[in-house]
């Protein structure tokens, strides 16, 4: 792959492509099919320096895209954004995976200015919580850390976890003896805490089924979730200055952004239950118009 890479980005084209990159707020590319548009981005953002959110027409093609990169560049590096709902005010059933998706990618865009994060155009309509409240919720352990056990409890039913005899979902936790174990928000997998007195001992993964530890960690990050967030945030809120926008298409997407709108106001005008006024739940297309503008495109 890298050979492929440095082939690509010695061509005419790239040249070209650099120079316009260093002078252009605003730049349109053509010509771009397939997984090659993960070269164009990731050529970008190696020669920038600068984290990118990269807009795509639906979810498919997001976490295609989202894979292409992870194979170009740190996968740690690289996050899919999806969007909270199918269809407006959707309030089913609280979905583990999706909310942990969305949420490891608002925690590791914090942490790491410089990630790559990749959604669809409803993926930016919906507000969320802002990122001072999100940071609240991230707590950091590592091996030779001396914690009060029962304060590490305290905090995890404080954050929105479940307290159960064994865990088998994210967002629970179950403690006996000198163990600990925590299914983040955010994460993959479980992790287990072995304590001695108040200092942590050990840290590792486990799996949910067999409960038999998998995997020594050296330090972990448990994000909780709050239980009554206040959604005045944006996505927008969470990149830094710098970062670059990519649509695929922006045209498509303000005509898929309008509709959503569209279907959400007729929701509300006819008294739908489920529905609450929309531009308390979403933004409308010249608000992410007038964010967009702030960066590079």
């Amino acid at each position: 792959m890298l050979k492929i890479k440095s082939i690509l980005f010695n061509l005419p084209e790239f040249k070209a492509f650099k120079e316009e990159l260093f002078t252009s707020q605003q730049l349109a590319i053509k010509g771009i099919t397939g997984s090659f548009l993960s070269f164009v981005l990731s050529f970008a953002v190696e020669l920038l320096e600068h984290p990118l959110l990269a807009v795509m027409p639906d979810t498919e093609l997001a976490e295609k895209l989202a894979d292409d990169l992870q194979s170009l560049l740190p996968p740690e590096r690289v996050h899919y954004f999806p969007q909270a709902e199918l269809v407006p005010f959707d309030r089913g059933t609280f979905a583990p995976a999706l909310h942990s998706r969305r949420l490891n990618a608002l925690v590791s865009l914090l942490e790491n200015p410089y990630s790559i994060l990749i959604t669809t155009p409803i993926g930016l309509l919906k507000k969320i919580e802002s990122p001072e409240s999100v940071k609240k919720q991230v707590s950091h352990i590592k091996v030779g850390d001396r914690i009060d056990r029962e304060f590490l409890l305290e905090w995890l039913v404080e954050s929105g976890f479940e307290r159960v005899p064994t865990i088998d979902e994210i967002g629970q936790f179950s403690a006996r003896g000198g163990l600990v174990d925590v299914f983040s928000y955010e994460a993959e997998a479980p992790f287990r805490l072995e304590f001695f007195d108040d200092n942590i001992e050990s840290i590792r993964e486990f799996d949910i089924l067999s409960q038999i530890s998998t995997k020594p960690l050296s330090q972990i990050r448990i994000v909780g979730k709050n239980e009554t967030p206040s959604e005045t945030g944006t996505l927008f809120d969470f990149l830094p200055a710098g970062t670059i926008i990519f649509w695929e298409d922006i045209k498509y997407s303000r005509k898929m952004i309008l509709e959503w709108l569209d279907n959400s106001h007729r929701l509300y005008s006819e008294k739908d239950e489920r529905s609450t006024d929309p531009s308390m739940v979403y933004l409308n297309w010249k608000e992410i118009e007038g964010y967009s503008q702030r960066y590079r495109q």
